[in-house]
């Protein structure tokens, strides 16, 4: 049907290229489907995604067969989507392992590959005072030839390849997540990564407009996981 080809298109360009998404994909979409069903289809299409990035990832970095998927019966129901993917979110961002540095160049690699504008324009006040600032993050989109550690390299280098095609990483990659990382720290980068890609959502949904027209925002992480923006700057800034 319409509708199906409709879906089938927007499913491709969310998986494949959510910064390609244009107001004509969204209009097309919302011609088919009713507006009340709009927010929920997309959350569905991330976890989907991600669901299936997340099993090839771990199988390939840990040598363990592919979970098979959740459970039909283990699924939420439609009502309660929204409240498991913020639930999710928080869990997440209050895991702890991975150092705010690492895990804030992870964040932005994401950002500048979807595209998100709210999250290109953010910037972790925890990484901030461990040493990041402006001058690292502008070394991101060309991480390889720079002078970031290797540690970093390698993040960013999972982080690519998670977020383009997670069937392809290489047994060399393999090797030096295992040489840079503690196996709880590749746990995170991979669950961070999932987390980071939510911004798909908003990005598809053109949701993803800035708070700040110049310069960039400041945020932290409450105790429960949840986002705090609109944070001072911090004094080394």
């Amino acid at each position: 049907t319409e509708t199906e080809r409709v879906v089938l298109d927007f499913t491709e360009r969310f998986v494949i290229d959510v910064a390609g998404i244009c107001d004509a994909d969204r209009g097309a979409l919302s011609a088919q489907l009713p507006p009340e069903q709009l927010g929920g289809f997309v959350i569905g299409l991330y976890a989907f995604d991600y669901e299936r990035r997340l099993e090839l990832t771990i199988a390939r970095l840990f040598d363990v067969r592919e979970a098979g998927g959740i459970a039909g019966d283990d699924r939420p129901a439609a009502a309660d989507l929204g409240e498991r993917f913020d639930d999710l979110m928080k869990t997440i961002a209050r895991m702890d392992r991975l150092d705010p540095v690492t895990t804030e160049l992870v964040r932005l690699r994401g950002a500048r590959q979807h595209n998100c504008r709210i999250c290109q324009s953010t910037r972790s006040v925890q990484a901030v005072r461990a040493g990041a600032d402006e001058s690292m993050f502008t070394k991101i989109d060309w991480y390889e030839t720079t002078d970031l550690i290797e540690r970093h390299k390698v993040a960013l280098r999972l982080t690519d390849a998670v977020i383009t095609q997670p069937a392809e990483i290489t047994a060399e990659l393999v090797v030096q997540v295992r040489t840079y990382f503690d196996p709880a720290e590749v746990v995170e980068i991979v669950f961070d990564i999932l987390r980071n890609s939510a911004q798909k959502v908003a990005v598809a949904l053109a949701g993803d407009e800035a708070h700040v027209t110049q310069g960039v925002e400041y945020y932290d992480l409450a105790d429960d996981g949840d986002v705090l923006f609109g944070l001072e700057a911090p004094v080394s800034v």
